[in-house]
């Protein structure tokens, strides 16, 4: 009976265990995607010339998540307070209505901020009413969805974005200006293919595939930890036990 009884509660333990772990993959792979290696930044198309364009330059780079990141959240929480008052086509005009005027500001604002840096984006900034981010972001708001969540959520995607651009920005900027945030540095090499927009696609391509990987390999080692700690903590109470 004993012997029964150990097992049940083995079995208990194990699935308990499992469940915690398959929570886990979850959480952590749905900070991954955020991030990187499902950045909407990278997947969804009206995105992708934002990130392109923009990093020619890390000033180009930070004006530009400044006025997503003033846009996106504007958006998200405004819509979160009419979720309930409007139905489909009002809500989709109320939406970029709001976007609209919040990019008018934010334009002013990150011009004022960065000066010939944002003045080189010309319509992008204008074009951030309609960014595909937010058009999806605010569509998605239910009557269910939580705010805390939704806006969580949506600095994630900022940031997923402001790493991307970053990363793309630092490497275009000094390989093809031999600068960092306009300041000049010494280099051996200089190649100005590397503004050009098909190289900025290039380059985004390989941030995907590198970040996938490395969101896989990272995901792997904690599962691979995580099981050797619960399989060490199962042979010992089963020693106890026994």
């Amino acid at each position: 009976m004993t012997s029964v009884n150990c097992l049940s509660t083995g079995v208990a333990v194990v699935k308990l265990e499992l469940a915690k772990m398959r929570r886990y993959r979850r959480g952590g792979r749905t900070l991954r995607r955020l991030l990187l290696g499902g950045n909407p930044a990278l997947v969804i198309g009206l995105n992708l010339p934002f990130l392109v364009v923009a990093s020619v330059s890390l000033r180009a780079a930070a004006a530009v998540t400044l006025e997503l990141l003033l846009v996106h959240m504007g958006t998200l929480a405004v819509m979160l307070t009419v979720r309930r008052a409007q139905g489909g086509a009002v809500r989709l005009a109320t939406q970029v209505a709001v976007s609209t005027l919040l990019t008018v500001w934010a334009r002013l604002l990150v011009i004022r901020l960065f000066g010939s840096a944002a003045g080189t984006l010309g319509m992008f900034l204008y074009l951030m009413a309609v960014n595909g981010m937010t058009l999806t972001g605010g569509a998605a708001i239910g009557a269910r969805h939580k705010p805390g969540r939704v806006l969580v959520g949506g600095l994630l995607q900022v940031g997923g974005f402001a790493l991307a651009i970053a990363l793309l920005a630092l490497a275009r900027e000094y390989a093809g200006y031999n600068t960092l945030w306009g300041v000049p540095l010494p280099a051996t090499f200089r190649l100005s293919g590397v503004t050009a927009p098909f190289f900025g696609l290039i380059l985004a391509g390989f941030l995907l595939g590198a970040g996938r990987f490395a969101g896989k390999a990272v995901a792997g080692a904690r599962m691979r930890e995580r099981a050797r700690r619960e399989a060490r903590f199962l042979v010992v109470r089963d020693e106890r036990h026994g």
